[in-house]
């Protein structure tokens, strides 16, 4: 559930220069039951994980546009 949020919030974002980051997607990827033992072992691990990935998420965007103008 939280891998599918987090892929619709992660290709939603919009950039405006070449550099695309996908560090969610690598960090998931590269340790998938580290993931699922984190989102699964307790609600505030879960959200602790989803809060994490969100600043990322949101920090990649600052990158890929350009920083805040």
């Amino acid at each position: 559930m939280i891998g599918a949020l987090l892929s619709v919030i992660v290709s939603s974002v919009g950039c405006k220069t070449p550099v695309r980051l996908d560090n969610t997607r690598i960090l998931i990827n590269e340790n998938p039951q580290g993931f699922n033992d984190a989102v699964n072992s307790s609600p505030a691990g879960k959200s602790f994980v989803e809060d994490a990935l969100g600043v990322i998420i949101e920090l990649e965007y600052e990158i890929e546009k350009g920083g805040s103008q």
